[in-house]
C-alpha cells in the first residue's frame, strides 16, 4: 500500500513482493481525461495472467479512487449507463477486504 501508482514497473512490483492481489490507490491523484492510465492494468494482467488455464480466475487488480479522479477513471473502465465495476472502490478498507477474498479465490485455483 505504500507504493505510488505504478506504470510499466507495475509487474516488477507485483513480482518483487510476490503479491496475491494488487490494489491501485488513485485517491490522491488528480486525473481528468485520457486513456494511458489503463496501461497499469494491462501491464499487471499481462504479467500475472500469462499462461492461465481456461476458466482460471484472473489475478485480482482493484482500484480505489476519490472525488479527484473517480469520474474520469470510471469513464475509462465503465461502458456508458453501466454500474461501476466490482473491482472499483471509494473506501480503501473495503478494497482491502475485497482484495483478500479475491486473492484467496485466485490462490485456491492456482
Amino acid at each position: 500500500m505504500g507504493m505510488p501508482p505504478i506504470s510499466p514497473p507495475a509487474h516488477y512490483s507485483v513480482k518483487a513482493f510476490d503479491a496475491d492481489c494488487a490494489i491501485l490507490d488513485f485517491r490522491a491523484m488528480t486525473y481528468r481525461w485520457g486513456n494511458s492510465l489503463l496501461q497499469v492494468f494491462q501491464d499487471v494482467a499481462q504479467f500475472r495472467d500469462a499462461g492461465c488455464e481456461p476458466g482460471e480466475p484472473p489475478f485480482p487488480v482493484l482500484a480505489v479512487t476519490s472525488e479527484r479522479s473517480r469520474a474520469a477513471f470510471l469513464s475509462l473502465v465503465t461502458p456508458t449507463g453501466q454500474p461501476a465495476p466490482d473491482w472499483h472502490f471509494d473506501d480503501i478498507d473495503e478494497a482491502v477486504a475485497h482484495g483478500v477474498r479475491k486473492a484467496r479465490e485466485w490462490l485456491d485455483f492456482i
